[in-house]
This record gives C-alpha cells, sequence and structure tokens, in this order.
C-alpha cells in the first residue's frame, strides 16, 4: 500500500479532538493551547517519556505522544488513584501511563478514521524514555501538535512513512529500508489472559522477535523485568 500524504490533517484533527478530551474529561486537565505546525518540519523533538504506536490500513503513520515528565506523573496520579502504588513501582507506572493514555486516545482517533471495508489497524505502543531530537531523513514527512496543558506540555508527532523507521524512532538504514526489517526485540509480555499472551507471542515471533518472558500480574511482570531486561514490554 501506497503512503498517502493526503491522510495527515484528517488524522491530525482526529487525534487533537480525542487527546483535549481525554485530558480534559477524563484526567480534568485544563486545555491551555493547542498548536498544530504548519508545513514539514526538519526535526522532531521528543520530550521526557515518548509512547509511539504505528497505524495501519487507510492510514499509515507513527504517532507519538511526547510527554513532558510533571505532566505524565500527573496523568500518572490521576489514573492510578484507586491502586496502591508503591515507591518503587512509580517508574513502571509512569511508563505504563504514557503507553495506555496513548492506546486509550488512538483507539477512538482510528476508529473515527476507519473506512467501510478498511478497518484502521494499531500496533502496541513503544515507550522511549529521553529527550532526544530526531532529524528528517528525505523521503520523510514530520509534523506536530503542541498542547499545553495546567501542568505541563504534550507534543503530538506524526510521522511518515512508518517503514522509514523502526519501534525506536531510529532512521532504518537504507538496506533495512528495502527489505523492511527491524532489529530483533527481547520482549516480555505482560497479560491476565492466556489466549492474549499466546496470540501476541505467536505474533511476535512471527516478526523475528524473540518472547523471553511472560507474566499474568503486574508484580511478576516487575520481577521479570528486574530478571530479563526486556527490550519491550
Amino acid at each position: 500500500m501506497s503512503f498517502n500524504r493526503l491522510k495527515f490533517p484528517p488524522t491530525m484533527a482526529a487525534v487533537l479532538t480525542r487527546t483535549r478530551d481525554y485530558l480534559q474529561q477524563e484526567i480534568g486537565l485544563s486545555v491551555i493551547r493547542a498548536e498544530p505546525r504548519t508545513g514539514n518540519m526538519d526535526a522532531l523533538r521528543l520530550r521526557d517519556v515518548t509512547a509511539a504506536a504505528c497505524t495501519g490500513g487507510p492510514v499509515r503513520l507513527i504517532i507519538a505522544f511526547s510527554f513532558q515528565r510533571p505532566l505524565l506523573e500527573h496523568i500518572r496520579e490521576v489514573v492510578t488513584a484507586a491502586i496502591d502504588v508503591r515507591p518503587d513501582e512509580r517508574e513502571l507506572f509512569l511508563r505504563e501511563t504514557a503507553a495506555e493514555t496513548a492506546n486509550f486516545i488512538l483507539g477512538h482517533a482510528t476508529a473515527d478514521l476507519a473506512e467501510d471495508g478498511d478497518d484502521m489497524v494499531l500496533s502496541p505502543p513503544t515507550v522511549l524514555d529521553g529527550e532526544r531530537n530526531i532529524t528528517r531523513p528525505r523521503k520523510a514527512i514530520f509534523t506536530s501538535i503542541e498542547m499545553m496543558t495546567s501542568h505541563g506540555t504534550l507534543e503530538i508527532n506524526f510521522v511518515g512513512p512508518p517503514e522509514l523507521f523502526d519501534n525506536q524512532l531510529n532512521i532504518v538504514g537504507e538496506k533495512e529500508e528495502r527489505e523492511g526489517n527491524m532489529h530483533p526485540l527481547k520482549v516480555l509480555i505482560v497479560d491476565d489472559s492466556l489466549l492474549t499472551i499466546r496470540t501476541l507471542t505467536g505474533m511476535l515471533t512471527e516478526m523475528g522477535h524473540l518472547v523471553v518472558q511472560t507474566a499474568g500480574t503486574g508484580a511478576k511482570a516487575l520481577e521479570a523485568y528486574r530478571e530479563v531486561r526486556p527490550d519491550l514490554v
């Protein structure tokens, strides 16, 4: 399927609407300003924690939610208010919050964008740590929305075509770009459904990745993470 540049504007509009609704209605945050960037940017700036997912179907993009840490910590406090989070679990829950926020927003936005007979496909979000700048390769398109809230800034970055990048948003080399390959990843799968674990294990194995451990609870996931140090959870 060829990359369709015309899908950028409606995709940005749908994601902007769903993000604003989530922050205001689910988290209770005031959105002070949302500014879509116009034109093709030369570089993207990733903030403290970023959750990136790839869409497929009628819209093929990488969409990366990049949070300032104070904003993400506030969202974590809201969504875990009914959970007893130990101090040593806060970083894990922070990363989970980034991934679940992206998953929730994109799940609704992709449903808005689905076309008759051509449903959207959404990959599990990958969480990236630390600030970083990504320089745009010649064939890529970069654009973003800067959303200012009462607790910090969220950058929503839209990147395409997705095959120019791996799941860490590194630019794929020319040979890898032609062959569509990514470096194999060590994966830890966490879910309380055995069916889901087996399904994801099969999918990831077929893609050439290695499922090094699985866990059915958060506590077991923490133990497994410390033991195997996976590339992806």
